[in-house]
């Protein structure tokens, strides 16, 4: 059942619309109340929140959507959503590259999908270059 749920609140996050975005968030919440300690429900819900509350300037909902995502990788800590999510909120919303970067690395350690380094490839690449570190080959230094 829970497998099923996660599938069906990936593709509407794919879809990307708002009422989809809003479906998938409340697909995780019932996720959540039959799992709290489910870790794709909770960092994907938290970056869903934590993307609204930054481009809404809403620091309470970016705080809530970070902690999901904290909570997530305190569950399953090989994660590679997780620390991309948490890498990307620490280079946008902390203006922290150097804590952006060990997020990303853990990222690439755990081989993520190809898209999924291609999606997240500008920030993997400015999160390097403010640090002065090479852009890893996986990113396409």
């Amino acid at each position: 059942e829970v497998e099923n749920q996660l599938a069906q609140a990936t593709i509407l996050v794919e879809e990307g619309t708002p009422t989809s975005l809003d479906q998938a968030l409340t697909v995780y919440r019932t996720v959540l109340s039959e799992d709290p300690t489910q870790p794709q429900a909770l960092a994907e819900m938290g970056w869903l929140e934590w993307e609204a509350g930054f481009a809404g300037a809403d620091a309470k909902l970016e705080g809530e959507g970070r902690a999901l995502v904290v909570r997530s990788l305190k569950v399953e800590r090989n994660d590679y959503a997780a620390h991309l999510f948490l890498g990307t909120i620490e280079l946008r919303g902390d203006h922290d590259p150097e804590a952006a970067v060990t997020q990303y690395k853990a990222f690439l350690s755990e081989r993520p999908p190809k898209a999924q380094i291609v999606s997240a490839a500008g920030f993997i690449k400015a999160a390097f270059q403010a640090v002065g570190q090479p852009v890893p080959a996986a990113v396409g230094g």
